[in-house]
This record gives C-alpha cells, sequence and structure tokens, in this order.
C-alpha cells in the first residue's frame, strides 16, 4: 500500500518537479531501541541485546544491524541533487535482509521460549 502511494505521488507530482521517494529499514539500532518505557515489549538490555543478534544473523551483508548514520546517508542521498533524476522509489537499506527467506516463526518460537 505504501509502495503504490510513493508511486502515485511521484506521477502526479513529477509535471510539477516534484520528487517523491521511500525508504524502507530493515530493524535498526537507534537510542530508541534501548529506552525500555518507549517499546511495546518491554525488553530488558540483555534482551534487547539478544533481540539485536538474532536480526543480524538474518542479514547478509556484514551480519550486522542497520546502523541509524547508513540511513542518513541514503537519505541524504534522496534529498541531494545527486538523485535529481529519481522518483517513485523505494530504497531498501537493509543489508540484504529482505531478500532472504522470512524467519518469522522462528522469532515467534524463540520470544515465545525466552522472553
Amino acid at each position: 500500500m505504501v509502495q503504490q502511494l510513493v508511486k502515485c505521488s511521484a506521477l502526479e507530482g513529477a509535471y510539477h518537479g516534484i520528487r517523491v521517494n521511500a525508504v524502507a529499514t530493515g530493524v535498526t539500532n537507534t537510542n530508541t531501541r534501548t529506552k525500555q518505557d518507549s517499546m511495546a515489549m518491554k525488553f530488558t538490555a540483555e534482551q534487547n541485546k539478544r533481540y539485536l543478534e538474532i536480526h543480524a544473523g538474518d542479514v547478509p551483508l556484514q551480519n550486522k544491524i542497520t546502523q541509524p548514520k547508513e540511513v542518513a546517508m541514503s537519505l541524504l542521498f534522496l534529498a541531494s541533487d545527486d538523485s535529481s533524476f529519481t522518483t517513485g522509489e523505494i530504497l531498501t537499506i537493509d543489508g540484504g535482509q529482505s531478500l532472504t527467506t522470512d524467519r518469522w516463526e522462528h522469532y515467534k518460537m524463540y520470544l515465545h521460549d525466552h522472553f
């Protein structure tokens, strides 16, 4: 649904020189991830560390979690003149995680057993 919104908005705005793009990130290691009061699952520091380790295992590129700077640099590119002919695109920043098999069943079993 979001993909179609980006593409339709890009098509509508193109006539006026307006570019519309988006980014789709994998699990990103932000400061908010470690604030217990803002997380629905209320992970402890150790549980959060384990959660990030599990997700890092699903990232083919460098076997690590997306860092905020990697997302920021991609956003800066999309906002710059270097991408002046780019519109209607969704830039996936997840180290290839979206290219792999969905392992949600493994996560649910792990969460059930360990949290």
